[in-house]
């Protein structure tokens, strides 16, 4: 009956200790997951980041076209509106003079 029990016990302890390195290797096995899955957030993020960044890029250089298109378009009606005036001037000058 001794023998019998202390065999048992040794079978316990075994299947403890392999109950412990099972465990053991499946934590291992999801720490490596993490990682590796951190890993894969991480590159996603910086290519999310990257195309970002693109994007405003091409905004901001977008911007800066209209900027410069409507600064030629303003000159553009300065010089149409100083050209209108200025031969509205001479024609009201060519007028007095003429009716004077």
């Amino acid at each position: 009956m001794k023998a019998e029990n202390e065999r048992l016990q040794g079978e316990v302890n075994k299947l403890k200790q392999k109950l412990k390195e099972e465990l053991a290797r499946s934590q291992a096995s999801v720490r490596l997951d993490m990682s590796l899955e951190k890993g894969r957030i991480r590159d996603e993020q910086a290519s999310q980041e990257i195309k970002i960044k693109k994007a405003d890029n091409k905004i901001e250089k977008e911007i800066a076209n209209l900027k410069t298109l409507m600064e030629a378009i303003k000159l553009q009606i300065l010089q149409y509106m100083f050209g209108t005036i200025t031969g509205a001037g001479a024609l009201i000058l060519a007028y007095i003079r003429l009716f004077s």
